[in-house]
């Protein structure tokens, strides 16, 4: 399960971001491709049960999902594929790269400031 694996990494990622601010992270949020091979529910899952005894204990997960864009190889066109196979609306091509939707990646914290006196 590679879920957990990311999980874990994106509470390294989190903890190491957060560490010179004062507060809490109430929030993490990831951008995950259509075509990253994630199962989001999982991910939120395994960070759910990683983040326990941590000092993301409180976090909360957000998940983006990135659409797939690709570029036909015949025509140079851009496009976002309804679903498979991709065809080219433009010249009928089979043949792509993927622009984006493979992508996995911290987009950003919300981090609860601590308001007390020192």
């Amino acid at each position: 399960m590679h879920e957990a694996t990311l999980a874990a990494r994106m509470l390294q990622i989190a903890q190491a971001a957060a560490a010179d601010r004062q507060g809490r992270v109430r929030a993490v949020t990831a951008v995950i491709g259509d075509m990253a091979g994630v199962m989001t529910d999982s991910l939120v899952f395994a960070f759910d049960a990683l983040k326990k005894n941590t000092p993301l204990h409180g976090a909360q997960l957000k998940i983006e999902r990135q659409r797939v864009l690709v570029c036909c190889r015949g025509c140079g066109a851009e496009y976002a594929p309804p679903g498979f196979p991709f065809v080219c609306p433009q010249c009928g091509g089979r043949e792509f790269r993927i622009v984006r939707g493979e992508e996995i990646y911290v987009k950003n914290l919300e981090v609860e400031e601590d308001v007390r006196d020192h």
